[in-house]
């Protein structure tokens, strides 16, 4: 049976609980750096309001900790996205870790925002670093053949509003689904346990919800944690209005596991 499960909870205290090498792969989107977080305004009439990033950066002692624990509990992938400053940060602290680096790719965002202030190319890109738990025996494998670490999704808001604010997304920076949907299919197998330690809106176990694999993830603040167990949840109701014989994964049903809600499939 196939389980989504998401916990209100720090992602490291709840790793460190893991046994090693018990999840298959890792596909996070953890928090910014300090430098794009320091960059991250909205503008009005050219004059700065306010940052715009409600979550707080990730710093180096916090990403040498959380690699620590991902290299610890994994199998086969770990995949990270991060911002176009910090790919060789994320490499430097999960090779140090014990993961075996493979490459950089790039997630390209055909709808990337401009630059508000006109005198220099706007950023239309970010990065995703590509590692692999250390292996016991035999070669890596994905499912991409030979295709280039390249991905293009647009932003799943709906309704953008004036000066940038975005209020149908859960978290800022919020990745679409579809760009979490072929990396899950990339580099996973159906019945994979993946795991998202920064789950945010949820939109990685959505993805695995949707193609069979199972997931467990934390997300330490409240709020978007309710948010994100209540997309799960709408997630799960909209496959079952597909028929049968189009759906990637059987229906879900609704239980509970441990200390957050976990998603079966039968």
């Amino acid at each position: 049976m196939s389980v989504i499960t998401l916990q209100h909870a720090e992602c490291v205290a709840a790793m460190r609980k893991l046994p090693a090498r018990s999840v298959d792969h890792v596909i996070t989107d953890p928090p910014y750096s300090e430098k794009t977080h320091a960059k991250g305004k909205r503008y009005k009439r050219g004059d700065i309001v306010d940052h715009i990033i409600a979550y707080k950066p990730m710093t180096p002692a916090i990403m040498r900790a959380v690699s620590r624990q991902i290299v610890r509990i994994t199998k086969r992938w770990i995949i990270v996205t991060c911002d176009s400053d910090s790919p060789q940060l994320w490499r430097a602290a999960l090779e140090a870790a014990g993961a075996e680096f493979v490459r950089h790719g790039i997630f390209i965002k055909d709808d990337a925002q401009p630059q508000m202030s006109g005198d220099r190319p706007g950023i239309g890109f970010e990065c995703v670093v590509i590692c692999h738990a250390p292996r016991e025996s035999g070669s890596m494998r994905w499912n991409g053949g030979g295709r280039c670490a390249r991905w293009h999704a647009t932003s799943d808001v709906k309704q953008p509003t004036r000066y940038g604010v975005r209020r149908d997304l859960i978290v800022d920076g919020q990745k679409p689904l579809a760009l979490m949907r072929a990396l899950v299919s990339d580099f996973t197998d159906a019945g994979d346990l993946v795991c998202d330690p920064y789950s945010g809106g949820g939109t990685t176990a959505v993805a695995c919800q949707e193609l069979g694999r199972r997931f467990l993830g934390w997300e330490q603040d409240r709020e978007t944690y309710d948010k994100a167990t209540h997309r799960i949840k709408e997630s799960g109701k909209q496959q079952q209005l597909i028929p049968a014989s189009m759906q990637a994964t059987p229906q879900a049903q609704l239980g509970w596991s441990g200390g957050g809600i976990g998603w079966g499939r039968s």
